[in-house]
């Protein structure tokens, strides 16, 4: 929402013109959108309660980021830069990043957890979902530990970027190979995503921009709009975009876990037994784009 309020109108251009790209994309996976709704649907109270978590994550770090940038040593360096918008906007950016990662590292395992539960025929419940997923958390903490590490040095190079992206996307399936197939380490947890991957590294790719896209773009979106048409206020705009993430990661979270399962060949159409009899899954088929 800061960024929207330094500069609205040229926000206003690049939400347009990333719209148009969700839009090809969402057209793109749309079969992985149908399974993931398929799942959510008849379990939604369950996954929006996971979801809501990421409410007073939100909130906590806006407080972080408000309390770094106004008290020491924080604003030391924000008057050591200047003290200009784009001084905010960058130490807005790197909180937003941290927020984004303690988002997914809490809730991805507890949805995931109720992926699995829902495949095995059980209904799953949002306190035993995060009990279950957090007991893994100690080799999900470590595959993230190594991941970011190994990324982290390839992109301070021009040159290493795309090779970091390459590994970004090859082990981004951590945690389902971690949850799901109970994979005993770290390394072995971004292994087994790499071993999925392979051969379909495109494909992974694009879903995964694609859905994020679904859970990032929507709520500040409405913020933007909030923002600049309605005249309301930053706190308001993000109230409401906290709200639309929380409805929307769980749904994002079961997108990526049904790549995962359709990369393993687990799942291969709309028609394949994904859910429960709760929600049986019998739209016409289609195959995922290439």
């Amino acid at each position: 929402m800061i960024v929207a309020g330094v500069y609205p109108w040229l926000s206003l251009v690049v939400a347009v013109g990333i719209v148009f790209l969700v839009v090809f994309l969402l057209f793109k996976v749309r079969v992985v959108l149908g399974v993931a709704w398929d799942i959510y649907r008849p379990h939604w109270l369950t996954f929006l309660g996971i979801g809501l978590l990421t409410i007073p994550i939100g909130i906590a770090f806006n407080g972080f980021a408000y309390l770094i940038t106004t008290n020491p040593p924080g604003d030391w360096f924000i008057k050591w830069f200047g003290d200009t918008n784009d001084t905010h906007l960058g130490a807005s950016i790197m909180v937003g990043i941290f927020q984004q990662v303690a988002m997914l590292l809490l809730i991805s395992p507890a949805v995931i957890e109720a992926v699995g539960e829902i495949r095995d025929g059980r209904k799953p419940e949002v306190i035993r979902s995060y009990r279950l997923g957090f007991e893994n958390i100690k080799i999900l903490i470590g595959a993230l530990i190594i991941l970011v590490l190994v990324t982290s040095v390839l992109v301070l190079t021009i040159v290493g970027i795309p090779i970091a992206i390459w590994f970004l996307v090859r082990w981004f399936f951590f945690g389902e190979a971690i949850i799901l197939d109970g994979a005993s380490s770290g390394r072995a947890g971004l292994g087994r995503s790499a071993r999925i991957v392979d051969g379909h590294w495109w494909i992974a790719c694009g879903a995964l921009i694609a859905l994020n896209l679904v859970g990032g773009l929507p709520g500040p979106l409405v913020g933007v709009f909030l923002l600049i048409f309605r005249g309301r206020s930053v706190e308001i705009a993000n109230a409401v975009s906290s709200v639309i993430y929380a409805v929307l990661i769980p749904i994002v979270v079961i997108g990526m876990t049904v790549v995962y399962l359709y990369l393993d060949r687990r799942v291969q159409s709309r028609r394949e037994p994904v859910v429960t009899p709760e929600g049986p899954v019998t739209p016409p088929e289609v195959a995922p784009a290439s």
